[in-house]
């Protein structure tokens, strides 16, 4: 009775029993392949990356080649340049090409450049006889200034021709009274300045306006002023010798004349400042190369 009513309660349960073991196996075969496909999913996505990172290096390989390759060609391309640079022979040591005319050239032109070159030469001739007209007016003007000069030039063939007598000496310019002395290596007294100096030169009293002749034969070589002596001349007398009138006016003569013992060459003038307190006079002053002398050794 037992198993009988076990058997029958089986039936009647096992349907569900069944069922249920059924539903679980359902479950579990759908948890596996969940699982594989999540796995596989997981591996798909790894595997993408994979080739992603695949994909980048040979990329990046890829554009190390091509930037060799690059620096490999202009290295090759740089040296058949500098080779055929090398083998080049050099532009400056070539002969230098004149250049031929063209076989089309106009002849007309060609005759209008000649006829240019013509004209040219005809101005260029009368640019250059203009030029040489205004050159030899310039050399007139110059040959008639240096004709104003001919006397400064014949002045020292003048005085090379001259001898000095030392011996016959030399006469007095003017009429007076010695007021200064020659004293190059002394001192004297200089009334007008209040001090003790030396005089390279006579002072003779003279009234303003008296004649001044030439001491001696002589030819002019300067004449010129003073602010110490005022006007003056200079005269050369041979041999080195030369005699300088100092304190005059009116001049008689003038540069490059040549003078006669006693010829007239101007008259006294007021004293300067600096001779004031000295009165009216006639500075005479002798040099011999240029080195003062006593004109009192040489006076008659």
């Amino acid at each position: 009775m037992r198993k009988r009513n076990m058997k029958d309660w089986l039936k009647g349960k096992g349907f569900y029993i069944s069922l249920m073991v059924g539903a679980i196996c359902v479950v579990a075969i759908a948890a596996v392949c969940l699982d594989s496909f999540g796995m596989n999913k997981s591996m798909s996505d790894e595997d993408k990356r994979n080739n992603i990172a695949m994909l980048d290096e040979e990329k990046e390989n890829k554009d190390v080649m091509d930037n060799e390759d690059v620096e490999k060609n202009a290295r090759e391309f740089y040296d058949r340049i500098s080779n055929e640079n090398n083998d080049s022979p050099d532009v400056s040591m070539q002969a230098e090409v004149t250049p031929v005319p063209d076989e089309k050239t106009d002849t007309a032109s060609i005759e209008g450049e000649k006829e240019d070159g013509k004209k040219d030469k005809k101005t260029d001739g009368k640019k250059s006889s203009k030029k040489n007209k205004k050159n030899d007016g310039k050399n007139d003007n110059k040959s008639n200034s240096t004709d104003k000069k001919v006397t400064v030039m014949k002045t020292g063939e003048k005085v090379n021709s001259l001898k000095f007598d030392q011996e016959a000496g030399i006469s007095w310019p003017v009429s007076g009274d010695i007021i200064m002395k020659y004293s190059a290596g002394n001192t004297v007294y200089h009334k007008t300045l209040g001090q003790y100096k030396s005089n390279p030169a006579l002072v003779i009293s003279a009234k303003e306006g008296d004649n001044v002749s030439s001491a001696v034969e002589s030819v002019v070589t300067d004449v010129g002023k003073n602010e110490e002596i005022g006007n003056y001349i200079e005269t050369s007398i041979g041999d080195g010798y030369k005699i300088i009138y100092g304190q005059l006016d009116n001049i008689q003569v003038e540069k490059g004349a040549t003078l006669k013992e006693g010829e007239l060459i101007g008259a006294v003038a007021a004293p300067t400042k600096y001779y004031i307190e000295e009165g009216t006079n006639l500075y005479m002053k002798m040099t011999c190369d240029n080195e003062p002398v006593d004109p009192m050794i040489f006076l008659k």
